[in-house]
C-alpha cells in the first residue's frame, strides 16, 4: 500500500470516527441495529453482525439489552464456528472470549467458552494470555463453588505451568485437580487429569509412570470418544518415544477415526504429527515429508506457530535421514531460534538435542559440543530423564571423535543405564551398540 493510500486511509477513519461521535448513544445504538437489519445473513457475515448487536448494546434501553445480548451470542457462535471451519485461530480466541463476557446459563458453559480460548492460545504459542486465562477459569470456579470445574481450571494452569518448565507447580496442581475429582466421582474429568498426568509424565521421560497413568484413564473413557481419541493420541506418543513405532501408528489411526466421527478435524490434525513422525522413524521418508508438508500448510493457516516450528524440525530430520547433514543444519538453527522464543522447555531441550546431533552427524563435533551442554542443563534443570540420556549419548559420540575414549565409555554407559529405565528401544539400542565399538577401540 502507497503512503497516499495510507494517508487517505487514515484521514477517513478520522472523519468517519468523529460523525460517529456526534451521534448521541441512543442514536448510535439505532444505527447499529439498522446494520444488523441491512447486512446478509450468511455465516460470513457472522462476525460483523456480532459486533453490531455488541455495540448497540451502549445506549439501548434497559429492556433492549437482554435482546441485543441474546443476538448476539447467537450471530458470535455462529462466528466461532465460521472462524474454526477457516482455521482462523486468533478471530476464534476473540469470539470465544467474548461469549464468556457475555450471560451463559451456567458456570460451565461461561469455562467452556474461556476453556476452548486458552486451548487455541497454547496452540499458538501465547502462553501469558494462556495462563490468565487458566487462573479466570479458576476465579469463576471458586466464586461459584463449582468443584469440578475448579478441577478443570487447574489442569488448564498445570498445562502452560509444564509448558514453561515449572515442573513443580505443575505436579501441585495436577495432584490437587486429582483429588477434587477422585472425591467428587466425576468419571469424565477424573480422565481427563489422568491423561493429563500422562502427558506431564511422559514429557520428562518417566514412560512407565506414563503408561500407568493411561491404563487407569482407559477404563473410564469408553462411553467418551471424544476422550478416548485424546487417550489414544497420548498413548501413541508414548509408543513413539519408547521406539513402538508400529504400535504407534495404530494408536494414532483409531485416535484420528474418533476424532472425526466426533467432528473434531483439528484434534485429528494434531495427531497427524504424530502419524509424520512414526513414518520418518519407519523409513518411510517420502510418506513423513507429503505428511508434514501438508500439515506446516495447515498450521501456517491456523497461526499456530509452534506447530509450524515442529513440522520445520521434522523436515530438518528428513533431510539428516536422507545424508543432507548441512541443510538440515541450517533448519535446526531456525527451529532452535524460534523455541528459545516461545518458551516452551520440552521442545527446547528437544531443539538443542536435535541441533547437536545434526552437526555430530556432519561431522562437526565441536561445534556440536555446547549445544549437547546446553540440552543437558535444561534436561536436568527439568529432571527430564530422556533428555538426559539423549546428552549422555551425544557426549559420548563427542568424545569418542574426539580420542577421548575413558570419558567417552563413561558418558555413554550412564546414557545405556537410563535407557535401560526408559524402555526406548531404538535409542537403546544405537547406545549400546555404541558403546561397544568404545569398549573396542579400549581393548575391552
Amino acid at each position: 500500500m502507497s503512503s497516499a493510500e495510507q494517508a487517505y486511509l487514515f484521514r477517513h477513519a478520522v472523519v468517519r470516527d468523529a460523525a460517529y461521535a456526534l451521534h448521541l448513544p441512543s442514536e448510535r445504538s439505532e444505527l447499529h441495529r439498522l446494520a444488523i437489519g441491512a447486512i446478509g445473513d450468511a455465516d460470513a457475515f457472522a462476525g460483523e453482525l456480532a459486533d453490531h448487536a455488541m455495540c448497540a448494546q451502549d445506549g439501548a434501553v434497559m429492556d433492549s439489552v437482554s435482546e441485543l445480548q441474546s443476538a448476539e451470542k447467537t450471530f458470535r457462535e455462529r462466528a466461532a464456528r465460521y472462524a474454526a471451519q477457516r482455521d482462523a485461530t486468533p478471530e476464534l480466541v476473540e469470539h470465544m472470549l467474548r461469549l464468556a463476557d457475555l450471560p451463559q446459563p451456567t458456570t460451565k458453559a461461561r469455562i467452556d467458552c474461556l476453556a476452548r480460548a486458552g486451548s487455541a492460545l497454547m496452540g499458538m504459542g501465547r502462553l501469558d494470555r494462556a495462563e490468565a486465562i487458566a487462573l479466570r477459569m479458576n476465579e469463576l470456579a471458586r466464586q461459584a463453588n463449582d468443584r469440578v470445574q475448579e478441577a478443570r481450571s487447574l489442569r488448564a494452569l498445570m498445562a502452560v505451568e509444564a509448558t514453561v518448565g515449572k515442573s513443580e507447580l505443575a505436579d501441585a496442581h495436577l495432584r490437587e485437580s486429582l483429588a477434587i475429582l477422585e472425591e467428587l466421582g466425576d468419571s469424565g474429568e477424573l480422565a481427563s487429569t489422568l491423561r493429563a498426568f500422562a502427558l506431564h509424565t511422559m514429557s520428562r521421560g518417566r514412560y512407565e509412570e506414563s503408561q500407568q497413568w493411561i491404563n487407569r484413564a482407559m477404563p473410564l473413557s469408553h462411553a467418551n470418544d471424544t476422550e478416548r481419541a485424546l487417550l489414544l493420541d497420548t498413548r501413541g506418543g508414548l509408543e513413539a518415544n519408547m521406539g513402538r513405532h508400529a504400535e504407534a501408528l495404530t494408536s494414532y489411526f483409531e485416535s484420528i477415526r474418533l476424532s472425526l466421527k466426533t467432528g473434531n478435524v483439528s484434534k485429528a490434525r494434531d495427531t497427524r504429527t504424530g502419524v509424520a513422525t512414526c513414518l520418518l522413524e519407519l523409513g518411510r521418508l517420502d510418506e513423513a515429508e507429503a505428511e508434514a508438508r501438508a500439515l506446516l500448510a495447515e498450521f501456517t493457516r491456523a497461526a499456530r506457530v509452534p506447530d509450524q516450528t515442529a513440522m520445520h524440525a521434522l523436515l530438518a530430520a528428513i533431510l539428516s535421514r536422507r545424508g543432507d547433514h548441512h541443510a538440515a543444519i541450517e533448519v535446526y538453527h531456525e527451529v532452535l531460534r524460534a523455541r528459545r522464543e516461545q518458551g516452551a522447555v520440552w521442545h527446547l531441550i528437544d531443539a538443542f538435542g536435535s541441533l547437536a546431533e545434526a552437526l555430530c552427524n556432519a561431522g562437526r563435533f565441536e561445534e556440536a559440543l555446547p549445544y549437547a551442554a546446553e540440552a543437558m542443563r535444561h534436561s536436568r534443570e527439568q529432571d527430564n530423564l530422556s533428555g538426559i540420556a539423549r546428552a549422555h549419548t551425544l557426549r559420548g559420540w563427542i568424545r569418542q571423535a574426539q580420542g577421548r575414549l575413558a570419558e567417552a565409555e563413561r558418558e555413554l554407559a550412564e546414557a545405556a543405564r537410563l535407557q535401560e529405565r526408559l524402555t526406548e528401544t531404538g535409542r537403546a539400542e544405537q547406545v549400546q551398540a555404541r558403546l561397544a565399538e568404545v569398549r573396542r577401540q579400549l581393548g575391552r
